[in-house]
């Protein structure tokens, strides 16, 4: 034991107390980092004042990660084909459908798919001229559902991918649940 502490070791016991300090402020740093992923997770934006969409994201922009939830509001018209139906949402104890249409955003060629309101059936009145949209900014579904019929308008998850071949125009990368509408958008009954 006595030899451990003679000086010939000195250099070893060094490096061993430089190795311990670096793992622990790598350790103390790693606990700051995740603190402050957990704050920034809390951050509940759904009764924020509404943005304009334009300043978040543009139609080739990826998701903006810090906007999940931010409401936004923007101005367009409803594209007259591409209205889906998400299934297994369920209200007030029954089963039904979201009805999503394409909103194509004023100064963009992109269609910001809106979700209008829930049916209990996959069917809906259409949406058709001119909307001022206020909703919350949501990031597409992506649970690898498979789609049992992908002709039909009837999707399993929100899935932006799987709006692709059902709408003719670029789509944004993620989508709106609607809070409010101003003509043209009334929800479906």
């Amino acid at each position: 034991m006595v030899r451990l502490f003679s000086p010939r070791f000195w250099g070893g016991h060094l490096l061993m107390v430089f190795c311990v300090a670096i793992a622990l402020g790598l350790g103390l740093w790693q606990l700051h980092a995740w603190q402050a992923r957990r704050e920034a997770a809390k951050v509940d934006l759904t009764n924020a004042r509404p943005v304009a969409l334009s300043s978040l994201m543009g139609g080739d922009d990826p998701f903006p990660a810090k906007a999940l939830g931010q409401p936004v509001e923007f101005s367009g018209h409803w594209l007259a084909k591409g209205t889906v139906y998400i299934s297994g949402r369920v209200r007030e104890g029954r089963d039904g459908y979201w009805v999503v249409s394409p909103l194509l955003v004023d100064g963009t060629r992109s269609a910001m798919p809106v979700v209008r309101g829930w049916s209990p059936k996959p069917t809906a009145a259409a949406a058709t001229g001119a909307a001022d949209v206020t909703g919350w900014l949501q990031v597409g579904e992506g649970q690898g559902l498979v789609d049992p019929d992908p002709n039909d308008d009837v999707l399993p998850e929100m899935r932006i991918a799987s709006l692709v071949q059902h709408v003719d125009a670029d789509l944004y990368s993620g989508y709106v649940i609607g809070r409010s509408f101003k003509a043209g958008g009334a929800p479906p009954g």
